[in-house]
């Protein structure tokens, strides 16, 4: 099967995803940095974000946003995910942590409707959890 890369670029705010067959890595970078890598667990229902693969991790805020990025991709995906994220995005873009945060995630939720197959699987879950997780 191989691997797909998305990438969509918004203003200095950057999002690769790269899927393969076991496993997506998910890049979101600020001004071309990455800083910090999770590997986001699923067990049953919860999703817990677990190792951090790289960097400090106790930065609470993206620990909270690899969280709901792992909502979202459990959603879609059975596979491993691993989330690269720079913490520059807390410290340098405009607005309220939850302006930021949505940004993101509007952003990480338009990276993946360029993939035709998570496209796909993300119209089949149902508007209300589409809702809930991407605001």
């Amino acid at each position: 099967m191989g691997w797909n890369i998305r990438r969509l670029e918004n203003g200095d705010l950057c999002c690769t995803i790269t899927e393969f067959e076991d496993k997506i890595i998910i890049q979101i970078t600020y001004a071309g940095q990455l800083d910090t890598t999770f590997q986001v667990l699923r067990e049953d229902v919860q999703v817990l974000v677990g190792n951090t693969l790289v960097s400090d991790g106790t930065d609470l805020k993206n620990r909270v946003i690899a969280g709901e990025i792992g909502k979202l991709l459990a959603l879609e995906s059975n596979k491993q995910l691993i989330l690269s994220v720079s913490s520059k995005i807390w410290k340098c873009m405009q607005g309220s942590e939850f302006d930021i945060m949505t940004r993101v995630l509007s952003t990480l939720k338009d990276t993946m409707n360029e993939n035709p197959k998570l496209r796909a699987q993300y119209e089949q879950t149902s508007k209300k959890e589409r809702d809930y997780y991407i605001v």
